[in-house]
Order: structure tokens, then sequence, then C-alpha cells
């Protein structure tokens, strides 16, 4: 019986950005010839899936793996209604939705930056500069959000687990993929620095810790 991922496309998109300036990893899947592995990251949330899961052809790149990639700091299992029932009671926000994207800098594909190169007689010279079309700012114009009428879990909101304080964006984003593989929990392996999660044999979630500062923070609740 096949253990092949269904609507994988779909599972993946959630964790790239398709519009992040600059980093190709970040913006599509692909396969990291350095362990064997299809990742999809945005920056701040990262699945790796074996590819004997997963039916598409997914470019190739070398990317290193985040520091403390390997190792165990926690052993904890954390269900659904757990996390279900801490973004019940995490502030809440009004809702609000693209209406126009932002107008990217195309001379620097959004990061600011350029680099210029100069060649000499033995060799090439590189060296970043500010983009000199937008002047740094990677866009000529901000996106333009407007308000459904709804509230929403703050997604900037914060919630300890453990030794760590994540986002709720992000955990919001370990949700939905136990949502899509019929999880009713995850097994957390480490709380430091980052947070790693293992859906199953096959496939883990990376999501990156923030610092507390003194912002509200939101305890992992037990859960009914």
């Amino acid at each position: 019986m096949s253990n092949r991922i269904k609507n994988e496309a779909e599972l993946l998109a959630t964790f790239s950005n398709p519009n992040y300036p600059g980093l190709e990893q970040y913006r599509h899947p692909f396969f990291n010839e350095r362990n064997g592995q299809v990742w999809a990251t945005d920056g701040n949330v990262l699945i790796s899936v074996d590819p004997h899961r997963l039916s598409g052809d997914y470019p190739k790149l070398k990317l290193g793996e985040p520091v403390g990639f390997a190792k165990r700091t926690c052993d904890l299992t954390v269900t659904m209604s757990m996390l279900a029932e801490t973004l019940a009671s995490v502030p809440t926000v009004k809702e609000q939705i693209e209406e126009q994207p932002a107008i990217e800098c195309e001379e620097c594909n959004g990061t600011g930056e350029v680099v210029w190169e100069y060649r000499s007689l033995h060799r090439t010279h590189q060296m970043e500069a500010v983009c000199p079309v937008c002047d740094g700012r990677g866009i000529f114009a901000k996106a333009v959000y407007k308000e459904t009428g709804r509230t929403i879990p703050d997604p900037k909101a914060k919630i300890e687990v453990g030794n760590a304080i994540l986002l709720v964006r992000d955990v919001q984003k370990l949700v939905g993929a136990m949502d899509f593989f019929r999880a009713d929990s995850v097994h957390l392996v480490r709380d430091e620095g980052q947070t790693t999660w293992i859906i199953d044999e096959d496939i883990f979630i990376i999501l990156m810790t923030v610092f507390k500062n003194n912002d509200p923070v939101t305890r992992l609740k037990k859960g009914g």
C-alpha cells in the first residue's frame, strides 16, 4: 500500500513564501542534497519530508542544517487539543487581508542591496551596495490591507512550550500540518534555539524560537 502524500503541493506551499525577497530556497520547496530530504521553508518554519513519500520533482540545492539540528533537548507529546486550547486563549486582533501587494524593486529583487563586480587582470572583486534604484528600501509601495470584520489570534502573540517561546503564526502552521495528516499529536524533541516536532518517521517540522522580551506569553495548555 502506497504511503505517498496526496496534495503534497498544498502542504509544502504552506511552509514556503513565493514572495520572499532574494533567497530562492525560501520561495519554493527543494531537494536538499546535504541530507537527501525535501525541504520547504520561509526562514521561520521548515518542513522536511523523505522524498519516497512524495511524487514531485524538486530543484536541488545544498543548504546547511540549522544549529543544533540533531540535538534532542526534551521529550514531550503535544496533542491537537493542547494546541487548540492554547491558540484559543491568546490575544486577538482584527483580521486583515491583502488588497494590493507591495510593489517590489526589480533591480534588487526586494532585498534593498545589489552586488557589483570588478574584474582585474588576475581576479574578480565583488561588493554589496545599497540599491541605487530603490535607495535600499526594496519596495516602492507597501502592501495595502483591509479589515474583514473578524477577530483572529494575534499572529505575533507568543506561546511558551517547554523552554521555547514561539510565535502564534508559526504554531498555526504546525497545527495546519497536523490537520493535513490527521495527526492527533506530535512529538517535541528539541526546545532550545529552535523547536523540532516529529510528525512520523519520515516527516518533521522546525519552528524557530523568539525572545520573550517583556511581551505577554501564553503557556501551553493541558488540553481536554
